[in-house]
């Protein structure tokens, strides 16, 4: 927790870079920082006891992660700070400015409780399956594990739209939005085609990493084919969730971050939530009905956010006829 007011400042201070197109920086101080905290884990945690460097485990884990944060705050505040910085954008202005403070809240803020409404739903459905049985909650955890895995490269991705949209509608050329969403599109297309080789042809690969155990096998027979079953439903659900991101990414741009809030809110709770706790706690549902609702959710959330996307862009474009016939 001490370590906790680097975090913000390091967003923020990326912010900065990433708004510009100068993500290169933040792409390296952020590799360098994760190598920092993996070498200071296995000094810190286990200790060297030949230099007199004590094991502290769990407390070494958190001294490690909040060191390398650290470090790459101070990098990226010292760039921040440099004269050219200082004369073109004027990064040594520390003035309060309310105004410039509570639009960033009111675009950010509902990003913010995005965020932690997700973990609650996620955390609830866990308890959910817990409840069920030994076999609802290990294929859950296993989708989870490989949608951790995989999410962060879409959730990059949406970073990226967001600030090459947000420059379009600064530049004022928003007829270009369009196009930088199919080139997104695109990308994911091509990231899935990838993962469809492991998640569709060798899914009991993927398995035997969570399989191993004896003791596993034994909560449920077919558990292993449950897995291969659920890896499918789970490729579905990457290609609609990367899909919201794209266009979420591009609602966030234009400042519709407070529509993007409560429409994953409810969906995610009316299309994945409640149907899989009524269809497990009522009517016995198997293991995989978790991800074949994850993946309704995603189609609906993919669709909804598209048709809000359309909305906007036909808003913006009968606006401009009106004021040319005007």
């Amino acid at each position: 927790m001490l370590f906790g007011p680097t975090f913000p400042l390091t967003a923020a201070l990326s912010s900065f870079f990433i708004g510009r197109g100068s993500v290169k920086l933040v792409m390296v101080t952020t590799i360098g920082s994760n190598i920092l905290n993996i070498l200071l884990d296995f000094l810190l945690i286990f200790g060297v006891s030949d230099v007199g460097i004590p094991a502290l485990g769990a407390t070494g884990a958190a001294l490690a992660t909040g060191a390398a944060q650290t470090v790459q705050a101070v990098l990226l505040l010292g760039v921040f700070l440099q004269r050219r910085h200082r004369e073109t954008f004027g990064t040594t202005q520390w003035r309060f400015k309310p105004k410039l403070f509570f639009q960033n809240l009111r675009i950010g803020l509902p990003n913010s409780l995005t965020g932690i409404f997700d973990a609650m739903g996620w955390s609830v459905l866990a308890q959910i399956l817990v409840a069920a049985s030994a076999a609802h909650v290990t294929l859950y955890s296993i989708g989870d594990s490989f949608y951790v895995l995989f999410a962060v490269g879409f959730l990059g991705l949406q970073k990226g739209i967001t600030t090459v949209a947000a420059n379009y509608i600064g530049a004022n050329r928003e007829e270009i939005l369009s196009q930088t969403l199919r080139s997104g599109i695109k990308m994911v297309l091509f990231i899935l085609i990838f993962l469809s080789i492991p998640m569709f042809f060798f899914p009991e690969r993927l398995s035997e990493l969570f399989l191993d155990s004896d003791s596993v096998l034994k909560l449920d027979e077919s558990l292993k084919s449950h897995v291969e079953i659920a890896m499918r439903w789970l490729w579905v659900y990457f290609m609609f969730d990367a899909i919201s991101a794209l266009v979420c990414g591009l609602l966030t741009a234009a400042g519709d971050t407070l529509f993007v809030m409560c429409l994953n809110v409810a969906n995610a709770w009316l299309f994945s939530v409640i149907p899989t706790y009524l269809c497990v706690a009522y009517f016995g549902g198997s293991p995989i009905i978790t991800w074949g609702f994850w993946a309704f959710y995603g189609f609906v959330n993919a669709l909804c956010f598209f048709l809000r996307y359309r909305y906007k862009n036909n808003k913006r474009w009968n606006t401009e006829i009106l004021q040319a016939l005007t």
